[in-house]
């Protein structure tokens, strides 16, 4: 590496100073892209001085731009805020796309239809409640009809 190396640490130490797993950081010391030591059976990691400037500045994807190259370092701007964004695995991301995305655009799609069915709900109780009235009316506007009197059969008649 062309940077001058900073005091060791810990691979524990590197990998939340770098906001990656251990695994990650072994990973980069093995490829080279980190370098690294073992001194008394543990391993120790030689981080760059620049590291405690890059590690304000989280990527998208939540890794250090310095380990994947210039390409990936985000032009700062002096007028903007840095705003906090969570870092998600990627396989978390592959995951959240494959399963949640869907699931997510159906519940809104249900959503959607069960506000549509509640208005229609609301209209039908509004047009039973108008019906039920007009039958009312129509009830007392509509003379009282003397109650009819049954009569009695052939053979009450002619027996009883």
């Amino acid at each position: 590496m062309e940077e001058i190396a900073t005091r060791p640490y810990t691979v524990l130490e590197a990998s939340k100073k770098l906001g990656i797993t251990t695994r990650a950081v072994r990973f980069r010391m093995e490829s080279g892209k980190l370098e690294g030591a073992q001194i008394d059976g543990k391993w120790v990691v030689y981080l760059p001085s620049s590291v405690d400037e890059e590690v304000s500045e989280v990527k998208e994807n939540g890794r250090i731009s310095y380990l994947h190259g210039e390409e990936g370092k985000k032009e700062k701007k002096e007028e903007e805020e840095p705003q906090y964004q969570p870092t998600v695995p990627p396989q978390m991301q592959m995951v959240m796309d494959q399963w949640l995305a869907p699931i997510v655009a159906r519940v809104e799609s249900l959503s959607r239809e069960n506000g549509k069915l509640q208005a229609e709900r609301e209209q039908d109780g509004l047009e039973i409640a108008r019906l039920r009235n007009e039958l009312q009316e129509s009830r007392k506007s509509q003379p009282e009809e003397e109650p009819v009197v049954k009569s009695r059969g052939f053979w009450a008649r002619l027996f009883g």
